[in-house]
């Protein structure tokens, strides 16, 4: 189904968008047509940092992931809870929320270590 609504999508912004490949993927980026119609005058081309790029949007997205995940087996862990085993429903909300600030945490760490290897190779 997601390949079918990809598919969908670049279908109907061929006329809108240029592609290149990066390791052999493709990357789409606005064509001139496509600022026009968006109203944006950021220019993006073939960019050497479009892997930096594209691993922060993953970054992102895995973010935004993390709440409703955390949600549901907190929920999950309330179920168990109310079934009587409360060791286990206690554990699995414990384990949802330390992850949830784990993934909440990340970027600031990788921050923190970019910084330190600039700062030692520099």
């Amino acid at each position: 189904m997601l390949i079918i609504l990809y598919n969908y999508i670049v279908n109907k912004s061929r006329g809108f968008t240029k592609f290149f490949k990066d390791d052999g993927v493709n990357v789409y980026y606005l064509n001139k047509k496509g600022r026009e119609y968006t109203n944006t005058n950021k220019v993006r081309r073939k960019l050497t940092s479009a892997t930096h790029y594209l691993v922060r949007n993953d970054l992102y997205i895995h973010l935004g992931m993390a709440y409703p995940v955390a949600m549901v087996v907190v929920l999950g862990g309330a179920i168990f809870v109310m079934i009587g085993n409360s060791e286990k429903g206690f554990s699995m909300m414990q384990k949802a929320g330390l992850g949830y600030l784990i993934v909440m945490i990340a970027p600031m760490i990788l921050d923190v270590l970019v910084d330190a290897v600039d700062g030692a190779v520099s």
